[in-house]
């Protein structure tokens, strides 16, 4: 079971793009930003959110075309998965 996510008034992020990427945060502490690899979602990170949240604010998000963010019809690249990276730690 995983610890209650800490609510926000919206579980998505909106970048510069228009893409909307879905985000949780469990725990408070030191910021743990958990990026999971192309094309595996959010839920990778299971068994840590069971334990990290203790120690660490932990913020977890699906990239572009997973899960429950958006999945737009252009082509993906790494640069892009960066730039999220990025927007995903300046709207959390």
């Amino acid at each position: 079971m995983l610890p209650e996510g800490r609510g926000a008034k919206s579980p998505y992020i909106t970048l510069r793009d228009g893409v909307m990427l879905f985000f949780e945060v469990y725990g408070d502490g030191f910021s743990l930003v958990m990026i999971e690899g192309w094309g595996l979602s959010r839920w990778i990170w299971f068994k840590q959110l069971r334990v990290f949240p203790t120690k660490y604010l932990c913020i977890v998000f699906d990239n572009r075309g997973v899960g429950l963010s958006d999945k737009p019809d252009e082509p993906y690249s790494i640069s892009i998965f960066v730039d999220d990276f990025k927007g995903t730690i300046r709207l959390s």
